[in-house]
């Protein structure tokens, strides 16, 4: 029986290992920024690559070009090329950040992520409350323990974190506990209770 446990043990380790089941990025089909608990950050770009004249190897040169500059000016680690691939005409992007600061320098996105104070809010922001659904302003917001993130991004994105989002910015689109589409050039805040 232990014996059993054993080898049951190590096929699901393994299985778990091979399909990256741990990382929720791999599930996601369209562009989308997550941020796990240890502060570091990925992004999935997917875009649409149809027409006659796009050519991946040119695509391919500029991202690494791209990624090199970001390397020697932040450093090596502070970024890496997780995935690139062109498979039925949608080009699809996996980069690797260290911290919240790196990505918004390599995407000129607006990001900043931390602890819940106050102070982030202005005194007539609201936000929805995801448990009601209801507008409530910074006063009754119950803040112990919330982490939070603002951003701002150009075309529009998903934001997927580790945890649970307790509220968000009026524009926003809710879409389950972890996951919100944040819509383009409009300053979104979330507020989530971390894992």
């Amino acid at each position: 029986m232990r014996r059993n446990c054993k080898k049951l043990a190590v096929f699901l380790i393994s299985a778990c290992l091979l399909t990256g089941c741990g990382n929720p990025m791999n599930k996601m089909k369209e562009s989308t920024v997550y941020l796990n608990k240890h502060g570091v950050v990925e992004s999935l770009s997917v875009e649409s690559f149809d027409k006659e004249y796009y050519d991946e190897n040119e695509l391919k040169n500029f991202i690494d070009e791209e990624i090199k500059a970001q390397q020697t000016s932040q450093g090596e680690e502070s970024l890496s090329l997780e995935k690139f691939e062109v498979k039925e005409e949608k080009a699809t992007l996996r980069v690797k950040y260290k911290t919240a600061e790196d990505y918004a320098e390599f995407t000129d996105t607006e990001f900043e992520s931390g602890q819940y104070t106050a102070d982030i809010l202005s005194d007539e922001q609201t936000l929805i409350q995801v448990e009601t659904g209801e507008e409530i302003d910074k006063a009754n917001i119950e803040a112990e323990g919330l982490s939070y993130i603002k951003i701002q991004d150009p075309e529009g994105i998903q934001l997927l974190v580790d945890g649970s989002i307790s509220y968000y910015s009026n524009g926003m689109e809710f879409v389950e506990k972890n996951l919100i589409k944040v819509p383009a050039e409009q300053e979104c805040i979330i507020l989530y209770q971390q894992k």
